[in-house]
């Protein structure tokens, strides 16, 4: 792997996989779709943010995938968005998805890539991976990331905090700023 795609770049699993491919000297191509995410990933020192709002989003996408071989993609919206990235990466690439926050089935994927490029596409799912790898690997895999996170190398953003009584109040305040944060709650 020489680059890595993803979308929904701004959220906690989009923080992780920089922080985790940095330390691996892997670039990122970061997508995002507001103008202060741009702006936060740039201050974060992030080479390639690309807002998918802009008329020249997938051509841009096409030429960094292709450039620095960015053969793996991971996608948290679904929806068109997942053939638009699939479509503009090399021959062999695979787009992996493990979420659908667009509420959209996928769409728009070029048959023909997937057929003579050698495009594939599939899920994640934490529960089967879990079980697929075995306990012993899970095992070490969770203890490195008990090690980054204790080093503070891997940190959880933290909203705000909500008790038990106001759920309502803290699931609308999540889904306006879902960029900003994890919602906790205290009893």
């Amino acid at each position: 792997m020489k680059a890595i795609i993803q979308n929904g770049a701004s959220g906690q699993i989009g923080i992780f996989i920089r922080t985790l491919a940095k330390k691996r000297r892997i670039p990122v191509i970061n997508l995002v779709r507001k103008e202060e995410h741009i702006k936060a990933l740039g201050e974060e020192g992030e080479k390639f943010v690309l807002n998918m709002s802009d008329p020249l989003f997938e051509s841009d996408l096409q030429q960094l995938a292709h450039k620095y071989h960015a053969t793996i993609a991971f996608d948290a919206v679904g929806g068109d968005t997942s053939g638009m990235i699939l479509n503009a990466m090399p021959p062999g690439s695979e787009l992996v998805i493990y979420g659908g926050l667009s509420g959209k089935p996928v769409g728009m994927i070029n048959p023909l890539d997937i057929i003579f490029k050698a495009k594939t596409i599939r899920g994640f799912n934490l529960g089967d991976w879990k079980t697929g790898v075995g306990e012993e690997h899970f095992q070490k895999v969770s203890e490195e990331l008990q090690e980054l996170m204790i080093g503070r190398i891997l940190v959880t953003r933290i909203q705000c905090a909500f008790s038990l009584e106001e759920v309502q109040l803290a699931l609308e305040q999540y889904i306006r700023n879902m960029s900003s944060g994890k919602i906790l709650f205290q009893p």
